[in-house]
């Protein structure tokens, strides 16, 4: 779905200044609030009924998300 890609280019541009230092406590807690606010929109609009939790791919996503950021940043996701 593209908008996810959207919130996907968004949300690691965001992080990648937050990872970098350049973000301060407030633009940070800005930062977050524009990406929930992007991502509730989204998904009332695209997805008005919630969407169905598979545990196990959700268990894989999340040691997906993990070694990307092992990878990418040499940290642990939050």
């Amino acid at each position: 779905m593209i908008v996810l890609d959207a919130l996907f280019i968004n949300a690691l541009a965001e992080w990648e200044d937050i990872f970098a230092g350049k973000v301060d406590q407030v633009a940070l807690g800005k930062a977050r609030q524009r990406l929930m606010k992007a991502m509730h929109d989204a998904q009332a609009k695209h997805l008005p009924n919630g969407l169905h939790r598979r545990d196990d791919l959700f268990r894989l996503a999340e040691r997906d998300v993990a070694a990307y950021f092992r990878a990418t940043f040499g940290t642990e996701p939050t």
